[in-house]
């Protein structure tokens, strides 16, 4: 039986599976991240607040809505629902934290 090619998304000019997105978002729970750092995806960005810590502004739609502890998450395996999540929220829903 042949398996179906996974969805292709493009980010930055190189094209990448879903899954390779999700994996390498993850990585954010790998490490001992310096104060600034940041990750993102489409218009989805995630710096990092605290030096070695795990405390996340989280911007999209260009505002910062939220801070985030996003170990937990990726722990519980709930990591890419968020991203989900996030990446169909509108902008009035992340104003008012509603995604």
């Amino acid at each position: 039986m042949r398996r179906k090619p996974s969805a292709k998304v493009a980010s930055a000019g190189v094209t990448r599976t879903k899954q390779a997105v999700e994996d390498e978002l993850e990585r954010i729970g790998n490490g001992n991240w310096a104060i600034g750092t940041a990750f993102y995806y489409r218009d989805l960005c995630f710096i990092n607040q605290v030096d070695g810590g795990d405390e996340w502004l989280t911007i999209r739609h260009g505002i910062a809505f939220e801070s985030m502890t996003l170990e937990p998450r990726i722990e519980e395996g709930k990591f890419a629902r968020l991203i989900r999540r996030l990446l169909a929220a509108t902008k009035a829903q992340c104003q008012a934290l509603t995604y």
